[in-house]
């Protein structure tokens, strides 16, 4: 490359105002293209090189983690019992499990954390890969749909899932109501 076609890149150009600028920063040559605006603002395209450091004011500092229960967390599985804890996930197991006999009689086959973490797991995965709205067969789809779903559970073993998962015991809902309109999931 020489250094004409350099120059005819650079070159000023009296229709649109410009001109080139020659810098010296650190021992190099900088040229740069001035263009001047109708109320005489020069305008570079290069961005300016700071030469002092920034004001206190404009530096943002991020603040430590002070969140105590989030100190030593190391794995995912630690992360997912900040927001659903044990004894949620032992009430989760235990209401569905009676809404699934309630509903299925002794068909019914009984859930356990292991799996009520891993529907909850899966039902974020789908949200996370913005499907929430697609229709679940969809999802389970051999060719369209997720491995990460299809290996976790059947689809059938899921809507039974999704249809049969209570919060709340079902018996004393209507009491609670009377005090709080998020009973079934307070």
């Amino acid at each position: 490359c020489s250094d004409d076609s350099d120059n005819d890149a650079l070159s000023a150009d009296p229709d649109l105002n410009t001109s080139i600028a020659e810098e010296v920063v650190d021992g190099t040559v900088i040229r740069t293209v001035v263009y001047m605006g109708k109320d005489g603002t020069e305008w570079k395209n290069t961005p300016i090189v700071p030469n002092a450091q920034t004001r206190w004011p404009n530096v943002v500092t991020l603040p430590r983690n002070r969140i105590p229960e989030t100190q030593n967390v190391t794995s995912p599985a630690e992360v997912f019992e900040l927001f659903i804890s044990r004894n949620m996930l032992s009430l989760i197991v235990k209401y569905t499990n009676e809404e699934g006999k309630r509903q299925r009689g002794a068909s019914w086959i009984e859930t356990d954390h292991t799996e009520i973490k891993a529907l909850i797991g899966m039902l974020v995965f789908i949200g996370a890969q913005k499907q929430s709205k697609v229709n679940l067969r969809t999802i389970w789809d051999a060719f369209l749909g997720q491995p990460f779903v299809r290996t976790t559970m059947s689809y059938n073993r899921c809507f039974q899932l999704i249809n049969l998962l209570r919060f709340d015991n079902k018996d004393t809902r209507p009491q609670r109501r009377e005090t709080d309109k998020l009973a079934p999931i307070s």
